[in-house]
Parts: structure tokens; C-alpha cells; sequence
């Protein structure tokens, strides 16, 4: 049950990314379809201003996207950064645990060696 949980967790989440960059591509391409037009249209002063206003709005749309992905690829790595904490200390806690085990183990073995010496 848990391990078809991960699963869909990990699809949820590829699908998730994958429309994110489908969605930033999208924009980026509609952008510079964008300015291509206007471009093309630029032939007096009065267009060109309008082309570059119109560009420095794309470059700040396209630089808040930029922070935007950031703060998720942070979030992400703390997110992964936690993860891997919690799974090394169970790894630890589980290299402890057999640890423990092989020296119960050895302390019941000699509680049979010294119980044969003795006879009972």
C-alpha cells in the first residue's frame, strides 16, 4: 500500500513539473512571438518605444518567473535536504538495531555454553 502511494506521489509530482515547464515554455515562445511583431512593426520612434516598454515588461514578467522557479527549486532541495536527514538517521537506527541484535545473539550463545557447563 505504501509503496503504490510513493508511486502515485512521484507521477502527481513528474506530472506537476512537466506542466510547469510546458506552461513557462509556452509563455516564453508566446513572448517572443511577441516580439517579433513588434519588431516587424517598429518602423517609426514612436513604435520602438512601444517595442522596448513592451520589452522591459517581458524581461520583468520573465525575471519574476525566474525568482518564482527559484523559490521552488529551494523549497525542493530543503524539502529533499529534510528527506535525506530522517532516512540516514533511520539508516543509522537500523545499523544500530542489527548491531544490538548480533550481540543478543552472542550473549544468548554464551548463556547456552555456560548453562551446558553447569548442567542444566
Amino acid at each position: 500500500m505504501n509503496y503504490k502511494s510513493e508511486e502515485n506521489r512521484k507521477y502527481f509530482s513528474l506530472y506537476n513539473t512537466v506542466q510547469d515547464t510546458k506552461t513557462l515554455f509556452n509563455q516564453e515562445i508566446n513572448y517572443l512571438r511577441e516580439i517579433n511583431e513588434l519588431y516587424k512593426q517598429a518602423n517609426s520612434k514612436k513604435a520602438k518605444e512601444v517595442l522596448l516598454h513592451n520589452l522591459k515588461n517581458i524581461e520583468k514578467i520573465v525575471g519574476q518567473n525566474v525568482v518564482t522557479s527559484q523559490g521552488k527549486l529551494d523549497r525542493c532541495r530543503n524539502e529533499y535536504r529534510q528527506v535525506q536527514t530522517q532516512f540516514d538517521e533511520c539508516i543509522f537506527a537500523e545499523k544500530d538495531h542489527f548491531t544490538r541484535i548480533k550481540e543478543f545473539e552472542a550473549a544468548c550463545d554464551k548463556n547456552d555454553e555456560l548453562r551446558e557447563k553447569l548442567g542444566m
